[in-house]
């Protein structure tokens, strides 16, 4: 019951996150994980992601994994096993940071 749950929810949120990358153009590169609830997204910016993500934990109170972390510069890895809703609120509040980011 937990794995039919999980994939329900992964299944119905990848589309989600594949379509709000998309939205950016080609400032994200990235390819839908073969399992998990994980999407591991390069960017196009000068912003380190340590920085990246402090900054969006300490203004959009959204917390994110540098790539870094894993030996990725320059990526930014997106849970998508959230309620729905809960990951489109992150996804809003993420997007309003990087569309500032983008402009500096």
């Amino acid at each position: 019951k937990i794995l039919e749950r999980t994939r329900k929810i992964l299944n119905a949120n990848y589309p989600v996150i594949d379509a709000w990358l998309r939205k950016f153009g080609d400032f994200f590169d990235w390819r839908a994980p073969d399992a998990g609830a994980i999407v591991a997204a390069r960017y196009r910016h000068s912003l380190g992601a340590l920085d990246l993500v402090e900054r969006m934990r300490a203004r959009r109170d959204v917390l994110m994994v540098p790539g870094e972390h894993f030996g990725s510069p320059k990526h930014l890895r997106f849970g998508y096993g959230a309620e729905r809703g809960y990951l489109e609120a992150a996804l809003v509040e993420v997007e309003k940071e990087l569309r500032e980011i983008m402009s500096d």
